[in-house]
C-alpha cells in the first residue's frame, strides 16, 4: 500500500509547457513523487500562476506561446515576492551560448530536450535542496 503524501507539505512545482504529452509526463512523473502540481500552457499564465500561487520550483520552457519562458524568468527576477522562486528550464535549445543566455536571465537549472525523467527530478530536487540550505540567493533585479 502506497503512502498518501501530506500535501499541506507537499513541494508545490509549476510546469509552463505547451507540449501536451510531454507536460503530462512531467505532472505524472511529479505526481509519483508527492509533489503537487500545476499545469500551465503560455507565458501569461505562467506569470499568473506565478505571482498568485508563489510555487516552490517553476519547470518553464523556453518557447512557450503568448510570453516566452526567457521573459517569464526575467518578469520573475525583477518582481519583488518571487525574485528567489527556483527556475528550471526545459529547452530544446542545446548549444552552449542558449544556456549560457538563460542562466543570465536568472536561471538556476537547465535542462535539455529529450530528457531522462529521473535527471528533471533529480536537478529539482538539488535546486530545492541548495534554496534550503542558503546556497541559492537570487539577487533582486529590480528595473532601474
Amino acid at each position: 500500500m502506497k503512502i498518501q503524501p501530506n500535501f499541506d507539505a507537499a513541494k508545490r512545482v509549476l510546469i509552463a509547457e505547451d507540449d501536451n504529452n510531454l507536460a503530462r509526463a512531467l505532472v505524472d512523473a511529479f505526481q509519483a513523487e508527492g509533489f503537487r502540481t500545476r499545469r500551465v500552457r503560455d507565458g501569461i499564465a505562467a506569470i499568473n500562476c506565478i505571482l498568485a500561487d508563489k510555487p516552490d520550483v517553476v519547470l518553464l520552457d523556453r518557447r512557450l506561446p503568448r510570453l516566452s519562458g526567457d521573459e517569464v524568468c526575467q518578469m520573475v527576477r525583477k518582481t519583488k515576492s518571487v525574485h528567489q522562486t527556483p527556475v528550471v528550464f526545459l529547452s530544446g535549445l542545446i548549444a552552449v551560448a542558449d544556456r549560457l543566455a538563460a542562466f543570465a536571465l536568472g536561471a538556476d537549472e537547465y535542462v535539455t530536450k529529450p530528457f531522462a525523467m529521473d535527471e528533471v527530478l533529480a536537478r529539482v530536487e538539488a535546486v530545492l535542496l541548495r534554496r534550503r540550505r542558503g546556497d541559492l540567493v537570487t539577487p533582486f533585479l529590480a528595473e532601474e
